[in-house]
C-alpha cells in the first residue's frame, strides 16, 4: 500500500520535498497544468520545492522565510550560487522586501555561507526581521573577508535579534549582522561573539560601515579609495550589541570596526572589546575606529551612544569608551571637515595598562591633522582610567549619583541639533530598571525627561510609573499631573496626552477607575487604581504650572487636578471622558485618596492654579487633595491589611492659587487615617510616635479659598485623625470658609514650629493644639522675625533668611540649600539614668520608669524629654509583671533629634491595691428566706488617682455574706467582701440592707388569673423579680398580667423594669385603684 496520503497531501509541497529526500528529482505541479497538481519529474517543470518561497512569492516582490533552509536558500540567490539544476538566477533583491514570519535556529548549519558574498554580491533590499529572532549562528571565517550573518549589504537590514558565535584568523570584514554595509542597519539586537585574531575591520553590528568613502591602504600606505555604490547611506541606529567578547586583529567596535557613515542611538553591554594584535589596535566601546588614519579620507560620525563594555588590553593603544580611534581631518567625501563623537557616555571599564597615552574613556586617539578633534558633549563615570585629561578623550566627568540624574539626561539631549526629538530617556525605577539607573535610549524605553524649568504645557506623562515600582521619581509638571491622574482615575477635558509621553499598553489602562459604595450615604464614589499605598513619589525638581496671575490679583492657566479628593465632576458617556467646569447630565462623585509618601526633596510647585470649579460639591482641595483613604473606605470597602501604613507630605513648597468648597489646604486638603491611627479601630494612640498622617517642612505661599465649612488652611485645611504637623509656615493667605487658620484649618493634631506673615489665626480651632507657633505682627514684631534668633526660636529646621529669598523672614532648611541630616542632633551618645530595682504600681495603663536622658556633658548638657525630643520603646509595660526600657529614638520633627540609645533596663509592675475603693452604694435587696434566692447583686467599684473601674473576676473576686432575711428576721444588714486578683490585691468591703418578702401572690399571673398587687411589698418584690439578673427569674415575672387589690403606699421601689435590656413586657391593670 506504501504511505497512504490524500488527494491534498499528495499536491502539497511538503509532499514534494519528502519525495525529494536529499535529492531534488521531483518539482511542484503548482498550476495543474501538467499533472492535475501531483508532483511531476524535475525535467517536466514545475516549481522546486527548495525554493517555492522565491519562486512563488505570496505577493509580487515580496518574499516570507520560516526555516534555516529558506534562510539558507536566500543566501545562496543573493550570492548566485544556486544549482544550475533549479536554473535560478543572481538576485540582489533592490526594491524587494523579504521578512521573517518565525524564530530561526541556525545551531544545525556548521559553517554559516554570508548572505552577500562579496561587493560584486552585496545585498541590495530590505530585510525585516518583524521582532523574530536568529540563533545558532556559527561562521568559520577561515581566511576570507565579508563574514556575518550578511556579508556585504547595500540594503536595508532591520527588526531582529541575532545571537551566535564568529571565529577566522585572517581577512577584512567581521560583523554579528553584517561584515561590511553601505546601507541600512536599525533595530537589531546582537548577542554575537566574536574572536578573529588576525582579522581587521570587526563590529558587533557590522565591521566597517560607510555613506560613500571607502579606503584601503596599499602596500606603500598609500590610501586607494575603493569602488562604492551610488546610493550607499551607511547608517546603523537603534542597535545594541549584548555579547561577552570581541577580539580582532585592528578596528574592532561593539557597534562597528570602522565606520565612514552615521552610528547613532546604539550601545554595547558588558562584553570585552579589545584589538592585542595591533600596538594601534582601534578599539571601542561604539567603534573601533571613527574615519580613518593617515591622511584620512573618511568621515564618520558617532552620536547618541553608550558602552558598559570592557575596552582595550595592556600594552594597546588606540582603544576608548566610545571610540578607539577618530581622525580629524578634511576627506574627499566632502560631508564634513572631521569625524566626530558627540552626546555619548561611558560608564564600563577601560583596562589599565594601556601603551603611552592613547587611550581613555570616550575617544582613545585623534590625529590626522591640526585641526581640533570634534568630540562634544560626552560623559564618562568617575573613576575610569584613562590616558589623557583633553575632554576629546575623557569626556565629562561625573559621579555615579550625576549620571543617574534627570539632569544628565537633559544634557546629553541638549546636545542634538536643534529640531531633533529627544533621544534619551532616564532609567525607570525599581525592578523595570533597564542600565541600573543610568540613562538609556527612548527606543529602549524608560521615562521621558523634560526641562522642569519650562511651563507646563497642559501634557499628562504616566511614562515614569511602573506598578511593581517602590519609588518614584518625577522630574516635570506632565509628571505632576501624571500623579494625579492615576490617583483620580481620569484625565481632564482642559490637558492633553501626548504621544511621546504616554504609553500605551497596561499603562494606558491605569487611567480607569474603580468604584465603591459609601455606608455614609449610599451613593457610588469613584477613584482611580493607584493609590501609592507602600510607595514613595519624589519631586526631583521645581516644578513651573505655568499659572499666570494678573494685576488684579486673579489667576489663570491649565488647572491641575488635586491628587486625590472628594468632589463631583461632570462625565461624559459618550466619550467617557470627565468635564471639569460647567455642570453637564451626568454627574460622578470622586473620593480617592494619596495613600504614600509624597516627598518635595526640597523642591517648590510653583503658578500652580488647583482647583474644580464644576458648580458642585469640591471637598478636600489642595496639590494632594486627599491625604490617606476616607474612613467609610476604611470601613466598608478596603480590608483591614490594606490600609495604609504611612501617610506624609514633607519638604515641599507651592505658589499659586487653591479654590475649592470644603477642607481647602494650600499642601493638603484633608488628612485621613493609617493602618495604626484609626481612631476608630480602638487603637491607642501615641500622640508622637508613628502611626499619624505626617506633614513636615513645608511651606505655603499660595492663595488659599474656600466657599464652605470643614477648614480652610494656609498649608492644610482639614487636618484631622489626629495628623501631626512639624516646622510649616505660610506666606500666603487664607480664607473665606471656616474654620480658617493661617496655618491650618480644622484641627485635631499637634501643630509644632509653625508660624505665618498673616493676620489670621494659625489656627480655625483648638488653638492649644499649638506648640511653638508664631503670627508675624501679632505674636512677634515684624523686626525681630527677621532675625536670626528668630530662626532660631522656631526650632532647627529653620535658619535666617541672608539672601532675602523671604522677604527676610526665616526659611526653611531645603530652602537655603542645606542637608537636613548636618541639622539634626544625634542622642546615640545620651546617657539615659534608671535606678535599679524600680517598682512601679499598675495603672491600667503604660507604666514608664523614673529616668532621665542628658546629651552633653558639663555647661553643655542638656536634658531631653520623652515625646518631645524621643520617643521610647517598652516591653511588657501594662500588666503586672517584670517590664523593660529597651531603647530611645530621637524625634526628628519637633526639636530635631536622631539616633537611637539600647537602654534594656528592667522594673516591676507590682498590684495595685483595692483598699479603699469606692463601691457605689448597692440599693436594698429583698429576700424571700431561702438560701436559692439570696440576693447577689452586681457592683459598681472604682478607683481613683488614677481612675480605674474594676471589672468582676478579672480584677477581683466577690463574697456575700449574712444576705437572707425571713419573716422572723425581716431586715438584715449584708456584706460584699473584695479580693483583689491579677492586677490587683488587697480587699474593700461594703453593706447593704436585705429585706424579707413574702414570695406568695394571689393568682397565676394570666391575663385570665392575673397576680393580685395589694401593698408597697408586694410591688416592691415585683420590681426586683422583673428586675433580677437572672433571665430564668425575670422572664416569667416580666411577661405576667398583674391587677392592683387595693390603694395602698409605696415607697423606695425600683422601676419595673430597669433598662431596655430588662424591659417590663406584661400588663398591670389599675382596676380604679390609687397607689401613693
Amino acid at each position: 500500500k506504501g504511505i497512504v496520503k490524500t488527494a491534498d497531501e499528495m499536491k502539497s509541497m511538503g509532499f514534494v520535498a519528502a519525495l525529494n529526500g536529499e535529492g531534488s528529482a521531483f518539482n511542484w505541479d503548482s498550476d495543474a497544468s501538467i499533472n492535475g497538481g501531483y508532483p511531476i519529474l524535475a525535467w517536466q517543470g514545475g516549481i522546486p520545492a527548495a525554493y517555492a518561497w522565491y519562486v512563488a512569492p505570496e505577493a509580487e516582490d515580496s518574499y516570507v522565510i520560516s526555516t534555516a533552509d529558506e534562510l539558507s536558500e536566500f543566501a545562496q540567490i543573493v550570492n548566485g550560487a544556486v544549482p544550475d539544476v533549479y536554473g535560478i538566477a543572481q538576485d540582489d533583491f533592490a526594491g524587494k522586501t523579504v521578512t521573517l514570519a518565525a524564530d530561526i535556529d541556525l545551531s544545525a548549519i556548521e559553517d554559516w555561507a554570508p548572505i552577500g558574498s562579496d561587493y560584486e554580491h552585496a545585498f541590495k533590499g530590505t530585510f525585516d526581521g518583524a521582532g523574530k529572532a536568529i540563533t545558532g549562528l556559527t561562521v568559520v571565517g577561515a581566511g576570507a573577508n565579508y563574514q556575518g550573518l550578511f556579508g556585504c549589504s547595500d540594503g536595508t537590514i532591520k527588526g531582529f535579534s541575532i545571537a551566535g558565535a564568529i571565529t577566522g584568523t585572517t581577512g577584512d570584514y567581521y560583523g554579528g549582522v553584517a561584515g561590511f554595509n553601505f546601507g541600512t542597519i536599525e533595530d537589531v539586537m546582537s548577542s554575537v561573539n566574536i574572536t578573529a585574531s588576525g582579522v581587521y575591520n570587526m563590529g558587533g553590528i557590522a565591521g566597517f560601515n560607510t555613506s560613500g568613502v571607502w579606503v584601503i591602504a596599499d602596500s606603500n600606505r598609500n590610501n586607494v579609495v575603493q569602488p562604492t555604490f551610488e546610493d550607499a547611506v551607511g547608517l546603523v541606529q537603534r542597535c545594541g550589541w549584548e555579547g561577552t567578547m570581541l577580539t580582532a586583529a585592528n578596528k574592532v567596535g561593539g557597534i562597528v570596526g570602522e565606520n565612514a557613515g552615521t552610528v547613532s542611538q546604539c550601545f554595547s553591554d558588558t562584553g570585552a572589546i579589545s584589538a592585542p594584535g595591533s600596538s594601534k589596535g582601534g578599539a571601542g566601546g561604539i567603534v573601533g575606529r571613527n574615519g580613518c588614519n593617515n591622511n584620512a579620507d573618511e568621515t564618520g560620525f558617532v552620536d547618541s551612544c553608550y558602552s558598559f563594555a570592557t575596552v582595550g588590553s595592556a600594552g594597546d593603544r588606540w582603544f576608548g569608551g566610545i571610540v578607539g580611534f577618530q581622525n580629524n581631518t578634511y576627506g574627499v567625501s566632502g560631508k564634513s571637515p572631521v569625524s566626530s563623537t558627540s552626546n555619548c557616555y561611558f560608564a564600563g571599564t577601560i583596562v589599565s595598562g594601556g601603551y603611552s597615552s592613547n587611550w581613555g574613556p570616550i575617544v582613545g586617539n585623534s590625529d590626522g591633522g591640526s585641526i581640533p578633534a570634534i568630540g562634544s558633549n560626552n560623559y564618562s563615570l568617575e573613576g575610569i582610567l584613562s590616558g589623557g585629561s583633553a575632554e576629546i578623550q575623557k569626556g565629562i566627568v561625573k559621579t555615579a549619583e550625576q549620571m543617574k540624574a534627570d539632569s544628565l539626561v537633559l544634557a546629553l539631549n541638549a546636545g542634538l541639533p536643534e529640531g531633533v526629538d529627544a533621544v534619551w530617556n532616564a532609567d525607570n525605577s525599581g525592578e523595570g530598571a533597564i542600565n541600573g539607573g543610568f540613562p538609556v535610549l527612548a527606543w529602549q524605553g524608560g521615562r521621558k525627561v523634560i526641562d522642569p524649568a519650562l511651563p507646563w504645557d497642559g501634557t499628562v506623562d504616566i511614562s515614569w510609573y511602573t506598578p511593581d515600582a517602590i519609588e518614584y521619581h518625577i522630574s516635570t509638571p506632565a509628571q505632576l499631573a501624571g500623579v494625579a491622574a492615576l490617583v483620580n482615575g481620569f484625565l481632564w477635558n482642559g490637558v492633553t496626552v501626548d504621544s511621546d509621553k504616554f504609553i500605551a499598553g497596561d499603562n494606558a489602562n491605569l487611567i480607569k477607575q474603580d468604584t465603591w459604595i459609601s455606608a455614609w450615604s449610599n451613593s457610588t464614589r469613584y477613584h482611580g487604581q493607584v493609590d501609592f499605598n507602600g510607595k514613595t513619589v519624589i519631586l526631583d525638581n521645581d516644578l513651573d504650572m505655568g499659572g499666570v496671575q494678573a494685576e488684579d490679583g486673579t489667576w489663570s492657566g491649565t488647572i491641575l487636578a488635586p491628587i486625590g479628593g472628594n468632589w463631583q465632576y461632570g462625565w461624559d458617556e459618550e466619550t467617557g471622558t470627565a468635564i471639569v467646569g460647567p455642570s453637564s447630565p451626568t454627574t460622578r462623585t470622586l473620593d480617592a485618596g494619596f495613600a504614600g509618601v509624597f516627598d518635595g526633596n526640597g523642591h517648590y510647585v510653583n503658578n500652580a492654579v488647583i482647583t474644580v470649579k464644576t458648580g458642585m460639591d469640591s471637598d478636600n482641595i489642595g496639590l494632594i487633595g486627599s491625604l490617606g483613604i476616607d474612613a467609610y473606605v476604611t470601613w466598608n470597602y478596603y480590608p483591614a491589611e490594606t490600609w495604609p501604613a504611612e501617610l506624609a507630605v514633607r519638604n515641599v513648597g507651592i505658589t499659586g492659587y487653591v479654590y475649592g468648597g470644603r477642607s481647602v489646604g494650600g499642601i493638603v486638603g484633608k488628612t485621613y487615617n493609617t493602618i495604626l491611627g484609626n481612631t476608630q479601630s480602638g487603637a491607642t494612640m501615641n500622640p508622637i510616635g508613628d502611626g499619624h498622617p505626617v506633614i513636615e517642612n513645608c511651606v505655603n505661599r499660595a492663595t488659599v479659598r474656600s466657599t464652605d465649612s470643614k477648614g480652610v488652611g494656609g498649608v492644610v485645611g482639614a487636618f484631622w485623625n489626629k495628623p501631626l504637623l512639624y516646622n510649616c509656615y505660610s506666606t500666603g493667605t487664607a480664607g473665606g470658609g471656616r474654620p480658617a487658620g493661617s496655618v491650618v484649618g480644622g484641627t485635631e493634631g499637634p501643630l509644632y514650629n509653625i508660624y505665618s506673615t498673616q493676620d489670621l489665626a494659625l489656627t480655625g480651632e483648638a488653638a492649644t493644639q499649638v506648640h511653638n507657633g508664631y503670627r508675624i505682627g501679632a505674636d512677634v514684631t515684624d523686626e525681630y522675625a527677621k532675625t536670626a534668633d528668630f530662626a532660631n526660636d522656631l526650632g532647627w529646621a529653620y535658619v535666617a533668611d541672608t539672601n532675602n529669598i523671604n522677604n527676610g523672614y526665616p526659611i526653611l532648611f531645603w530652602e537655603a540649600g542645606l542637608n537636613e541630616a548636618d541639622l539634626k542632633k544625634d542622642i546615640s551618645a545620651a546617657t539615659v539614668s534608671i535606678e535599679a530595682g524600680q517598682e512601679l504600681t499598675f495603672t491600667g495603663s503604660a507604666v514608664k520608669p523614673v529616668y532621665t536622658v542628658t546629651l552633653g556633658e558639663g555647661e553643655d548638657a542638656i536634658t531631653l524629654t520623652e515625646d518631645t525630643d524621643f520617643t521610647a520603646t517598652y516591653e511588657n509595660n501594662v500588666n503586672v509583671g517584670t517590664a523593660k526600657l529597651v531603647s530611645i529614638e530621637g524625634i526628628s520633627g519637633i526639636n530635631g533629634y536622631t539616633g537611637t540609645v539600647e537602654v534594656n533596663a528592667e522594673y516591676s509592675i507590682v498590684q495595685r491595691d483595692i483598699e479603699g475603693a469606692t463601691i457605689t452604694a448597692i440599693p436594698t435587696q429583698w429576700s424571700d428566706g431561702t438560701a436559692g434566692a439570696a440576693p447577689a447583686p452586681s457592683l459598681t467599684v472604682r478607683l481613683i488617682n488614677p481612675s480605674a473601674t474594676l471589672k468582676v473576676d478579672q480584677d477581683y473576686t466577690v463574697a456575700f455574706a449574712n444576705n437572707i432575711a425571713t419573716a422572723d428576721n425581716p431586715t438584715v444588714t449584708a456584706i460584699a467582701t473584695l479580693t483583689g486578683t491579677g492586677n490587683y490585691k488587697g480587699t474593700a468591703s461594703a453593706e447593704f440592707e436585705v429585706r424579707y418578702m413574702d414570695s406568695s401572690l394571689e393568682g397565676s399571673g394570666t391575663a385570665e388569673d392575673p397576680y393580685i398587687i395589694s401593698s408597697g411589698a408586694e410591688l416592691e418584690y415585683v420590681s426586683q423579680m422583673v428586675n433580677n439578673a437572672d433571665a430564668e427569674i425575670s422572664e416569667p415575672y416580666a411577661m405576667a398580667d398583674y391587677k392592683i387589690g387595693a390603694d395602698f403606699t409605696a415607697t423606695n421601689i425600683d422601676p419595673i423594669g430597669l433598662s431596655t435590656a430588662k424591659p417590663f413586657k406584661g400588663t398591670i391593670y389599675g382596676d380604679g385603684h390609687t397607689i401613693t
